[in-house]
């Protein structure tokens, strides 16, 4: 008898056991499909990401909860100024609730459209702030959350300058950081063509952003890797880009590429602050041709040699800086050897005018078919070259020199000077450029 009463006893447990189980899945599966969950969700996904967020209804199937978008503004603090995320799925790992967590494997998210903020479009962080309310929820809810990973199919991001697009992510957390690399995609840079991502590593804290490694090649060929870092609360950021074989192109601004062609290499210091914008750098040249520059087409018809008219480049380098105030560059030098070697600095400024000085040499050998350029303009002698030195003027459309006058003076007066014995005795090449001379000086000799 006590027999029969101890398993009607442990029967009438199971049975409770049992029915409280299935009455709390009951209960469990309402709450997940309720209000209640979604704004906990929408809550948790907010401070995670400081940013006030909210999901439309989820709708579950078996472990998974399904969301057609996610949108968010900015909050205080935080460093997003705006996000929107559709088609978004979530692996729920109900086990953990057990453990007082809820467990989410991994997310999913088919589009991503996001924009880091600046320091003039976020506001900075109210300690005086509450956190958003959440609804009264049992004790036993967890309130918790941990993620596994997140995983982004088009992703589509902005910082300042920086712009990311259609690239494939996966953010994983790190304490309290994230990670994330990508791969694909198509990343713009100012001053850069759009580029197709190769592969990304980042890592994105709650006040920085930082840029461990980015890959990518433009449309036309050649490699660019960047590092760099940006700081939400202030909005600085300085990014490096090295770059190697990119076309000329794709690098200078078509009032240069007019004239010049080859394959650029550098490096480019992107640098972003309260106070303004720059880049600067350095940059090298190879397999480069000169062509249609009005001071060489003169120099062409001067020395009688049309190599001038197409220059191949050698040597092409210089640093240089880029502001509001335009592009300043030094310590410039191009060379083709056996004909001519620049050195010097300019500027471009803001409406595209031309400054600069230059030193400019020149063999002897060419300089022989140019009457008084040997004596009266290229007077210093170094390095195999005669040098003069050159002021540039004008615009970028309409540059201007001061070498084509002097050249025209100093072999007018020298052909004034000896007359009629330099003509005679001259060969038939000096002749014509005489002849082309004095046809230059003929209204200044009047």
């Amino acid at each position: 008898m006590a027999k029969r009463i101890l398993w009607i006893s442990l029967g009438s447990l199971v049975a409770l056991a049992l029915l409280t189980l299935l009455i709390g899945n009951i209960w469990l599966g309402r709450y997940l499909r309720s209000e209640a969950f979604r704004e906990l969700v929408s809550g948790k996904t907010s401070d995670a990401l400081k940013v006030e967020g909210n999901f439309l209804p989820l709708s579950w199937s078996g472990g998974s909860v399904y969301s057609d978008r996610f949108q968010a503004l900015p909050r205080p603090g935080g460093y997003w100024e705006s996000i929107d995320a559709n088609r978004i799925r979530v692996e729920v790992n109900f086990r953990r609730i057990l453990n007082g967590v809820w467990r989410v494997n991994e997310i999913h998210i088919g589009n991503l459209q996001a924009t880091f903020g600046t320091a003039e479009s976020l506001q900075p962080d109210d300690p005086q702030a509450e956190a958003p309310a959440v609804s009264q929820l049992p004790h036993w809810i967890p309130r918790r959350f941990e993620i596994g990973s997140v995983h982004i199919e088009n992703a589509n991001l902005q910082a300042k300058d920086l712009t990311l697009n259609q690239s494939k992510l996966m953010l994983t957390p790190q304490g309290s950081s994230w990670t994330i690399e990508g791969s694909s995609g198509k990343f713009r840079a100012k001053s850069f063509p759009e580029l197709s991502l190769s592969n990304l590593k980042a890592r994105v804290t709650s006040e920085q952003f930082f840029l461990t490694q980015a890959s990518a090649r433009p449309a036309s060929g050649g490699n660019l890797t960047a590092t760099g870092e940006m700081t939400f609360a202030n909005g600085e950021s300085r990014f490096q880009i090295d770059f190697t074989d990119l076309q000329a192109k794709e690098f200078f601004p078509p009032a240069v590429t007019r004239y010049l062609s080859g394959l650029v290499g550098g490096t480019a210091i992107l640098n972003a602050s309260a106070q303004g914008r720059s880049t600067s750098g350095n940059l090298n040249l190879r397999e480069g041709l000169i062509k249609d520059l009005p001071v060489l087409q003169q120099l062409a018809k001067f020395t009688q040699s049309p190599q001038f008219e197409r220059l191949p480049i050698q040597i092409m380098s210089g640093d240089y800086v880029e502001d509001t105030n335009g592009l300043k560059v030094k310590n410039f030098i191009i060379e083709s050897k056996g004909l001519l070697r620049v050195e010097g600095q300019f500027e471009i400024g803001p409406r595209r005018e031309l400054t600069g000085k230059w030193e400019v040499g020149l063999t002897p050998q060419t300089l022989q078919w140019l009457p008084g350029s040997q004596e009266r303009v290229f007077t210093d002698s170094r390095n195999g070259y005669l040098w003069t030195p050159v002021k540039l003027g004008g615009t970028t459309d309409a540059p201007t020199e001061d070498l084509s006058s002097r050249l025209a003076v100093a072999m007018g007066q020298q052909v004034l000077e000896q007359s009629s014995d330099l003509i005679r005795n001259a060969p038939e090449k000096t002749k014509e450029t005489v002849r082309d001379v004095l046809d230059i000086l003929s209204p200044l000799l009047r």
